[in-house]
């Protein structure tokens, strides 16, 4: 169950831009063992189609996801909150404006891999109706 998020709580969401990526950095860090660093992350979003959308809570950076969008599909390449900032919805408003960033470069479908083994990630996901 997630917890509520007062409307003073709510994350500002904006694109990542290049002075976000030791910040987009930091965060990959704390929510995966192996995550990216700033280099590879600055040469991800540097691709075509690439972009990062960040959560702020009072200009902080609490989540992110990255979508790259090409040929009518799209594909969230990661996204994770700051586990301090968990179950508030956060990651439930990054991936629905990862939907709708998709929809608007004419995604018509939307795909993401998740290890068999994250079952955080597959119910997740599950509760927003990917199968």
């Amino acid at each position: 169950m997630s917890t509520p998020v007062s409307a003073a709580e709510q994350p500002e969401l904006r694109e990542a831009g290049p002075l976000d990526l030791a910040a987009l950095a930091a965060l990959h860090a704390a929510c995966f063992a192996e995550h990216w660093d700033a280099a590879a992350l600055a040469a991800l979003l540097a691709g075509p189609g690439c972009c990062a959308v960040l959560a702020l809570l009072a200009d902080r950076p609490v989540g992110f996801v990255m979508l790259r969008t090409a040929g009518g599909e799209a594909e969230i390449l990661s996204i994770g909150v700051d586990p301090a900032f968990r179950r508030r919805r956060i990651g439930m408003r990054l991936l629905e404006a990862a939907c709708a960033r998709a929809a608007r470069a004419g995604a018509e479908s939307l795909y993401l891999e998740v290890a068999e083994d994250d079952s955080g990630a597959r119910r997740f996901y599950g509760a927003a109706g990917f199968e």
